[in-house]
């Protein structure tokens, strides 16, 4: 192990460590101390593991001087993030969640899980008959189909799970959670399935409903097993079982050979982690073309990210724009002269490409701070606030995808906010209606 890495760990290390201690067993209570947990997942563990095991193919172009170059600045990110955070979160006063009887009430109102069925299926169903795997670029259909998993799919599956536990009793939760990971897993993506779990499990932490441990360790037992059988069937099958026009039975299929054949996990696991969970180096390659004088990005990608959030019926054109224009990672590979690969572009990772390694340290700091008011804000508790909540956890837990799918997400929290507006407006209109003709 190299002192840069040993550095990096240790700092990320002792960031998680300072989070479990001051926020007292309510870890997954906080967006915060969650971001600081996917971070180290994607820059310490996947690095220690690419070193110990098969190194990622990502990284072939790269020196391990090059790749501890950039450990020295994300592990120190990340703990400057922890200690703002800390800072600015106030713990005695935030660590209690407020919740109202009548908050509650509003929710379980709101969130009739036979309401939600009727929306969710149909959307479930329509992205079974394309998947959000493109085998030709971002054509009309599969624009529209992704945007609905990201912003708009996966965030209703939790609500109806959520809705579902909330009407009948923390008794039907671990099914409902092994449902809700079988269905998800049938779309061929594995990080989809990590995501609304861990948005589901942080819904029903914000109203206070407590899993027993028998519960959390079965299920996590039982959606490895289902993740580890769709990473050997993309083996076995192909990722082509789970691409564009692949039918349901045809997944369904797929998914059923991983699971007879899970006696290959290890191969498996080799193969695919030497050719995906890299975090770093990413940004291994931006901080060496920086090095040698290519200028960072600054706020380009940033600003691009946010036009193509831009409605299609106010920005028509915005799928003519380049594939560099409507893709970050490829604009960055194509300034830094990253051979062409499936990358992880990472938060953290994007942000150093900004405005260089040295302004990522500030503005780690910045978010730090950023995430810690924001927790504040959503400690207490209202229907809004728990809707942006779970946006905000799936931006996290999306980490590997960088900045840009805060944007892609919110937009679709955006939505959802204007609707619970509008049916609460209308609900007071017809309420106010009724007691004048009552009266």
């Amino acid at each position: 192990m190299t002192a840069a890495l040993l550095f990096s760990l240790t700092l990320q290390l002792v960031s998680l460590g300072l989070l479990l201690i001051m926020l007292k067993g309510r870890f997954f209570h906080f967006s915060g101390s969650l971001f600081v947990l996917v971070a180290f997942v994607y820059h310490g563990l996947s690095e220690l593991l690419n070193r110990l095991g098969p190194s990622g193919t990502e990284r072939a172009g790269l020196t391990l001087s090059e790749l501890d170059r950039w450990q020295w600045f994300v592990g120190l990110a990340i703990f400057l993030f922890t200690l703002s955070y800390l800072l600015v979160l106030k713990v005695k006063e935030t660590t209690k969640v407020t919740l109202a009887s009548s908050e509650l009430k509003n929710i379980t109102t709101f969130l009739d899980w036979r309401i939600l069925a009727i929306i969710t299926l149909p959307m479930y169903l329509y992205e079974l008959s394309g998947g959000i795997l493109s085998e030709n670029g971002l054509s009309g259909k599969n624009y529209l189909q992704s945007g609905l998993v990201t912003q708009f799919l996966l965030i209703f599956v939790v609500f109806l799970s959520f809705s579902i536990i909330l009407h009948f009793g923390v008794k039907v939760a671990l099914p409902v959670f092994l449902v809700q990971a079988l269905s998800i897993v049938l779309l061929g993506e594995r990080l989809p399935v990590v995501a609304v779990s861990v948005a589901l499990f942080y819904s029903l932490k914000r109203v206070n409903l407590t899993l027993s441990p028998r519960q959390v360790w079965t299920f996590i037992i039982l959606m490895t097993l289902v993740i580890a059988a769709l990473s050997v069937s993309r083996i076995t099958t192909g990722r082509s079982a789970y691409g564009v026009n692949s039918s349901g039975t045809t997944r369904t299929n797929a998914l059923l050979s991983g699971v007879a054949s899970l006696g290959k996990i290890p191969e498996t696991f080799r193969k695919q982690f030497s050719n995906r969970l890299d975090g770093n180096d990413f940004a291994a390659y931006t901080l060496k073309g920086i090095t040698a004088g290519i200028p960072p990005v600054g706020f380009t990608t940033f600003k691009n990210d946010a036009k193509l959030e831009i409605p299609s019926f106010i920005f028509p054109s915005k799928l003519n724009m380049t594939e560099a224009d409507r893709d970050e990672e490829l604009y960055f590979e194509l300034r830094y002269d990253m051979p062409p690969m499936n990358r992880l572009p990472t938060v953290f990772g994007t942000f150093a490409g900004y405005f260089g390694p040295y302004w990522l340290e500030l503005i780690a700091a910045i978010l730090g701070a950023m995430f810690a008011l924001i927790d504040r804000w959503l400690s207490k508790f209202n229907m809004y606030k728990f809707v942006i909540g779970i946006g905000l956890i799936f931006s996290i837990m999306y980490y590997e995808q960088g900045p840009t799918v805060y944007f892609a997400i919110f937009r679709g929290v955006i939505v959802m906010l204007a609707v619970i507006t509008f049916i609460q407006f209308s609900r007071k209109s017809t309420m106010e209606k009724h007691a004048r003709l009552n009266a």
